[in-house]
């Protein structure tokens, strides 16, 4: 986000900001930022000073997207600790900024329609945040809702949504903790569009498979986010279009390893397939010409 660098004091400002959305949420208190902020981003710039230099009195980031992805992975794995704090938040906003520039900021979203399509994402990511999205949907998104009011991030019009504040410190941050997800749902569900194959298929190589072709991606730029290359991720994906009927999965014992082996077989409804991949595709940043450079990514993978 910062290629052109931080500068010394908007870093101490960025900390203070973070540290101050992170305590507001918590029911518990946590530490106080040194009345200064110098010993606080000290002690975090030299805990990632693999991945920052210092020139001057600006801080520069030295990892870039297409490099490492397990660098990318550390980074997101110490980010995802304060995750949950806005993931809510993270959801309402995308699901927000999927009707558009125009509608968003100009005429609005009524709240039954975001309503929708918070609903579809909050089912898509709930394995990924199931503390968040198992229990009442209209709950959250008024208490994301008016976070995002206080934060000046969007106000309300009657049954209206609108979105006003772009480009503040919260965006960056918001859509790290969506987008990562979206992307490795798309390159998933394309690679899987592409199988012919009848009998079911070891789910551990199709995962080896979506690494490497994600990576490839996020190497080319079509792709945004290093995170989505994630073994982990990648699983959690295939087990929620199980749970959306888009593929079955099945288990059985290896008999040399006598471990638990799940294998995948893609849903043979394709129009169900598509219309799932079509409207998750209105949650990426880089629609739609990211969905169509996805596939046809896909489409030359399978066949290498």
């Amino acid at each position: 986000v910062h290629g052109e660098g931080v500068e010394e004091d908007r870093l101490y400002a960025l900390v203070e900001w973070i540290h101050g959305e992170v305590a507001a949420r918590r029911s518990t208190r946590i530490g106080r930022v040194d009345p200064t902020l110098s010993v606080s981003v000290r002690s975090g710039v030299a805990f990632i000073k693999k991945f920052v230099v210092r020139r001057n009195d600006t801080f520069f980031p030295i990892l870039r997207p297409r490099d490492n992805f397990l660098d990318h992975l550390i980074l997101s794995y110490y980010r995802n600790g304060i995750a949950n704090y806005f993931i809510e938040e993270a959801v309402v906003a995308t699901a927000l900024e999927s009707f558009g520039e125009i509608v968003t900021c100009k005429t609005g979203v009524e709240m039954h329609r975001l309503i929708d399509e918070i609903k579809f994402l909050a089912r898509f990511l709930r394995r990924e945040f199931p503390i968040h999205f198992t229990n009442s949907i209209p709950t959250m998104f008024k208490r994301a809702l008016t976070r995002l009011v206080e934060a000046k991030r969007v106000q309300t019009e009657g049954s209206r949504v609108i979105l006003i504040g772009i480009g503040k410190p919260m965006d960056a941050l918001l859509s790290s903790l969506v987008q990562p997800y979206i992307e490795t749902a798309l390159i998933t569900l394309s690679l899987l569009r592409n199988e012919q194959r009848a009998a079911p298929f070891q789910a551990a190589a199709f995962v080896r498979r979506v690494q490497s072709e994600a990576l490839a991606l996020v190497h080319t730029g079509i792709l945004r986010y290093s995170e989505c290359c994630g073994a982990e991720t990648i699983r959690n994906t295939l087990l929620t279009f199980a749970d959306s009927n888009l593929l079955s999965v099945e288990s059985e014992e290896d008999q040399k390893s006598q471990e638990r082996q799940l294998f995948i077989s893609p849903s043979t409804n394709n129009i169900e397939v598509e219309e799932f991949e079509t409207h998750l595709a209105r949650f990426l940043q880089t629609r739609p010409q990211g969905l169509q450079l996805i596939r046809a990514a896909a489409v030359s993978y399978t066949h290498l």
